[in-house]
């Protein structure tokens, strides 16, 4: 049926077909999935609730202080917790390269380690509401600028799919790991803002921008 299907009507099917497998992999693993998982599937029930009645910092106290809370779930929601206190201290601008020092004298998790596993806390930490921003502002206008050049036909469809989805992998991925800190991360962050340059310096070629200069 693909085969014999064209445009539009053929990616809905890829679509539907990708879906369907994502679906059918999910139903044949859910009793794996619970073996390995359930314990955080339960304190994860469990903490959501709990931050819209009491807090984000209560709940992550209480939680830390449970015994029914997996070890590696609660070691996150140390660095978590300790992250957060810094960036309420410095909620606008961040703290900047003076957070380190601050990390020194954290609350939870006495051994040496600086690394948050959550992105968004790594930005926020350094340079607060203003850096979070500015990255959601980039990525926004980069993803429209590619969206623009597909509509207009200088890029491929494929290109915009890849880049979409690859950006949204990353977003999500980076809610519970520090992939932003490491090499691959950052190559990621600069060739997704790149893309969203070129294809804007590709449709001003075309005529398709106007110019403009700001100073």
């Amino acid at each position: 049926v693909m085969t014999l299907a064209r445009g539009h009507r053929r990616e809905l099917l890829v679509s539907g077909g990708v879906l369907a497998i994502v679906a059918a992999g999910i139903v044949a693993t859910h009793n794996i999935f619970s073996s390995t998982a359930g314990d955080t599937m339960t304190f994860v029930k469990t903490l959501v609730p709990d931050v819209f009645r009491h807090g984000v910092l209560p709940a992550f106290d209480r939680a830390i202080a449970s015994d029914a809370v997996p070890l590696a779930a609660k070691e996150r929601l140390m660095l978590w917790a300790d992250a957060i206190d810094i960036w309420k201290r410095h909620p606008i601008f961040g703290a900047s390269s003076s957070w380190l020092t601050e990390w020194e004298n954290r609350t939870y998790h006495p051994m040496i380690l600086n690394v948050f596993h959550n992105g968004y806390l790594e930005i926020a930490v350094r340079y607060g509401v203003v850096g979070l921003a500015f990255f959601a502002f980039l990525y926004t206008w980069s993803a429209r600028q590619v969206l623009l050049a597909m509509r207009a036909k200088l890029v491929a469809p494929a290109a915009w799919s890849c880049y979409i989805s690859t950006l949204v992998f990353f977003a999500l991925s980076i809610l519970t790991n520090s992939n932003n800190r490491l090499a691959m991360g950052e190559a990621f962050m600069w060739f997704a803002a790149a893309f969203g340059f070129y294809c804007f310096y590709v449709r001003q070629q075309k005529n398709l921008v106007a110019p403009r200069t700001y100073f």
